[in-house]
């Protein structure tokens, strides 16, 4: 029984015996990962799908669907708050393409104070909202994002941290709702114990019950480089702390009345056994990710040789070689890949064997690879060290986003298209002179192009080397190698161009491209560390055009940042050029 003797002034502590108090096991909504009147955090770096994921909780919430492992959630009303994101272009698409009942979706959008709506404070503004959720009365999960919000302060001090949130954790416990927390994790944090990659990690992990992370698999341990992202347990203490998924973001194509809309969703993969550390450190692995680097470098080089016809097969491996690619890294991707091996008629036993690609070689071959084919787009010749006018790769998405025998969707011929549709990325829509533009309609008709029976008199190109010498003379190339600006951009140092260098500058530093402010500037590091490592991973050929080959490597990365918009995909393409670009044609010279 409660003690309820207290001093003269009314005043005291409440005690009650043990023995009272019954047990119970904590009321889950998806075992081992989401938990009624308890606060889970959910962060990452940006651009891993950490809103979407939360956008598909919400869906599995609202429709009383299945979660990753097979169970079903109970249904609940979802109450979402977001600082971060555009509700009507960003949240409610992704939560349609995840498959939600929208009626069964709350979003906050102001708080009402003396007849006079303002800016939802969430430090101020708690108690409404918990009011407001006891009069829904069968919310079942609160999703905040940015968590951050309620932090005001350093996240470094971990007292205020955890006071901060405290009041989160009331709401939570009285309402009986799951909150789901969304935050970002502290630059350069691999290798560091999951919890401290969380900003506030150790004030944060003192408040929340179970803290979810995110990570890319950059070392391609569990399919292609960055192929897949990983969902591991930082910490949990009502739960079992080890386990995670493998899952990626698909892109979606959504009907509205005024025209399609372009969001995307996740595609779970399967569950991942082990402590969380021991599954980002596979993920994380650099001697995982140099293995598939020169497995993708291999697959780009044969599609390369191949690309304008048949080619004798001790020359193609005498290339490969000069590349530093292995014979048996070479065998692999040639397997993968399909490549044709053919003894040449009509030269008798000693007639070489000629290699070639595949009848539908318009879907390139090695996973992760992102060649210009791979972008939809058709390139004519162009000068070392020159893009045409207003070319921008990153610029759109093709027709139809989902699955399909289009440019990038497919990992290797004559292996299964994935459950889920990569985005393609053509020309700009308005018409560009010598662009054609493949939508998904025009991939059926790409083996009508009559050109490529002359294709085969373009052996010149091993001179290009020769060609660039010169070009690299011309101030021509310091025109047309500067980046348009942008105001978004103000502070990104412009290139070196190539008519400035001198001898002694062939061997050019990499630096930190810079934004101003925005998302583009929250990625700008982390995109630029990609890049860094993708031209280590992919070696150029001595017969490839630097600019081309700089413009395939930006691409690869641009494309892993679906949460940016196509605006900010084109700036961010646009600053990791101009950061590049110097560093590239110095080193061809």
């Amino acid at each position: 029984m409660l003690a309820t003797k207290f001093n003269s002034t009314g005043t005291g502590v409440i005690l009650e015996s043990a023995q009272n108090i019954p047990m119970l096991s904590p009321r889950e909504i998806w075992k081992d990962w989401l938990y009624w009147a308890k606060v889970h955090l959910l962060a990452g770096p940006p651009s891993t799908g950490k809103t979407t994921i939360a956008m598909a909780m919400a869906a599995t919430v609202s429709t009383g669907g299945m979660w990753p492992d097979g169970s079903r959630s109970p249904k609940g009303r979802v109450v979402i708050w977001s600082s971060e994101d555009g509700i009507e272009d960003t949240v409610i698409p992704r939560l349609a393409a995840a498959g939600a009942d929208l009626s069964n979706v709350e979003v906050l959008r102001m708080t009402q104070e003396n007849w006079a709506s303002r800016m939802f404070d969430p430090v101020r503004d708690l108690p409404l909202l918990e009011e407001r959720i006891g009069q829904l009365g069968d919310v079942a999960l609160v999703i905040v994002d940015s968590i951050a919000e309620l932090m005001p302060g350093s996240p470094g001090n971990n007292n205020k941290v955890r006071k901060s949130l405290l009041p989160l954790v009331g709401l939570a416990e009285r309402t009986g709702c799951a909150v789901l927390g969304l935050t970002h994790v502290v630059k350069a944090s691999k290798k560091k114990h999951p919890l401290e990659r969380i900003i506030g990690g150790v004030g944060l992990g003192a408040v929340v019950r179970v803290a979810m992370l995110v990570a890319r698999d950059d070392g391609g341990s569990f399919g292609a480089v960055r192929e897949w992202n990983v969902l591991v347990k930082a910490k949990a203490n009502i739960c079992r702390e080890d386990g995670g998924f493998l899952y990626r973001t698909a892109g979606v194509q959504l009907s509205a009345p005024h025209g399609l809309i372009e969001s995307s969703r996740i595609q779970w993969g399967t569950a991942l056994r082990g402590s969380a550390m021991d599954i980002l450190d596979r993920a994380e692995s650099s001697e995982q990710g140099a293995a598939a680097g020169k497995f993708q470098q291999a697959g780009d080089f044969l599609m390369a040789e191949l690309q304008a016809g048949p080619r004798p097969a001790s020359d193609v491996e005498a290339r490969a070689a000069m590349a530093g690619i292995s014979k048996s890294t070479l065998r692999r991707a040639r397997e993968q890949l399909g490549i044709d091996s053919q003894k040449q008629r009509g030269a008798g036993s000693a007639s070489p064997y000629l290699w070639s690609l595949p009848p539908h070689s318009a879907v390139p071959g090695v996973a992760g690879a992102r060649s210009m084919m791979d972008l939809g787009v058709s390139m004519p010749p162009v000068a070392p060290g020159h893009l045409p006018k207003d070319y921008w790769p990153m610029d759109g998405l093709m027709t139809n986003g989902m699955a399909g025998d289009a440019p990038g969707n497919r990992a290797f011929t004559g292996q299964p298209v994935p459950a889920f549709g990569l985005p393609v990325y053509p020309a700009p829509p308005s018409p560009i002179a010598g662009y054609s533009v493949i939508s998904s309609s025009a991939h059926d008709a790409q083996p009508e192009q009559p050109e490529q029976p002359e294709q085969p008199e373009q052996p010149e190109q091993p001179e290009q080397p020769e060609q660039v010498g010169q070009v690299g003379q011309v101030g021509q190339v310091g025109q047309v190698g500067q980046v348009r600006p942008h105001p978004e951009f103000a502070g990104v140092s412009q290139p070196v161009m190539a008519n400035e260098m001198g001898t002694g500058d062939r061997q050019v530093e990499l630096h930190q491209p810079q934004a101003e402010s925005g998302m583009v500037a929250a990625v700008l590091g982390y995109a630029f560390d990609e890049a860094k490592r993708e031209l280590q991973r992919r070696p150029r050929a001595a017969d490839d055009d630097p600019a081309h080959y700089l413009a395939n490597v930006i691409d690869s990365v641009v494309r892993g940042y679906d949460d940016l918009t196509q605006p900010e995909k084109r700036q961010l393409w646009e600053a990791l050029w101009t950061a590049l670009l110097p560093y590239v044609l110095g080193n061809y010279q």
